[in-house]
């Protein structure tokens, strides 16, 4: 178990969450602060203070975050090495321009060399198409879903962005999707394409009205979808957590799955039956997602 820190150095780490605050978002910057807060606690374990740390104690921390081990033997990716390095150089960084520190010790820290590699599973044109038409654009859902995924493969933002998106910072006429506060806290304009700027408007004019009330989300997830309390209800309303896009797109793919099933189902009678039929039974569209 880590001793507890200086009075002082929780001051300084208050004052760096403050800023983390300001410049990212909540996940990020709680990662960031968690990285800084196993740094101080290694670097409490070892007697050193925060105001005399060296570059050769910085060096030696990365040491032995290479030595690191897994339970299982394994190192830890480049990728974590790197973000708790990143983590490290932006804490003294900090502390260097709010003048803490008289030089950044973590200046000259160079960051492991992370292999990039070409994504694993690619959805082919066929497999984005049988996805489209697994869908079913006879209820509000299927709306909804639509234009989630042609949101998706049209504009290529995070599902982050699209789950915060509202009905004003989409532009169906202009083709043009305005994402606010987006990676980097920074906005952005992302082209639409035409098909996705249709499903967009299809989706607001006859799905999302039956999907939610009051509510400026374009895409209400599940639990958007009941009706509004009632104002003679006393207590507060319990809050959920939204599902993300992924997490919708998940629901895509099983209501495909069990929709061809039942396609399967009705031509095996078919043909038990002796009826013959030229219809299209699509087989179902599985989504491979890493997030």
């Amino acid at each position: 178990m880590s001793a507890p820190l200086p009075q002082k150095t929780r001051h300084l780490l208050k004052l760096y969450e403050d800023d983390l605050a300001f410049r990212y978002e909540r996940k990020t910057g709680a990662a960031y602060l968690g990285r800084a807060q196993s740094f101080l606690d290694w670097l409490g374990a070892r007697g050193v203070e925060l105001s005399a740390v060296r570059t050769e104690d910085v060096h030696a921390y990365q040491s032995a975050l290479y030595a690191r081990r897994k339970k299982s033997g394994r190192p830890y990716s480049a990728g974590d090495q790197k973000n708790r390095v990143k983590a490290i150089k932006s804490f003294f960084r900090f502390l260097y321009r709010r003048g803490c520190l008289l030089h950044d010790p973590a200046a000259p820290l160079d960051y492991p060399r992370v292999e990039r590699r070409l994504p694993r599973t690619i959805l082919t044109p066929d497999e984005v198409r049988r996805i489209l038409k697994a869908v079913d654009l006879k209820t509000p859902t299927g709306l909804r879903d639509r234009a989630i995924i042609e949101t998706f493969y049209g504009t290529g933002i995070r599902s982050g962005e699209l789950a915060r998106l509202t009905p004003d910072e989409v532009d169906t006429e202009e083709c043009v999707l305005r994402v606010v506060q987006g990676k980097g806290r920074r906005d952005r304009n992302v082209p639409l394409t035409r098909a996705a700027a249709e499903a967009i408007e299809a989706y607001l004019v006859s799905g999302r009205g039956k999907l939610v009330r009051g509510s400026r989300q374009r895409f209400p997830n599940r639990f958007a979808t009941t009706a509004a309390p009632s104002p003679r209800a006393r207590g507060p309303v319990p809050s959920r957590d939204p599902p993300s896009a992924t997490t919708t797109l998940r629901g895509i793919a099983v209501r495909a799955s069990s929709r061809a099933s039942r396609q399967r189902g009705k031509l095996a009678a078919a043909s038990s039956a002796g009826i013959t039929t030229e219809r299209d039974f699509a087989p179902a569209a599985f989504i491979v997602m890493s997030v």
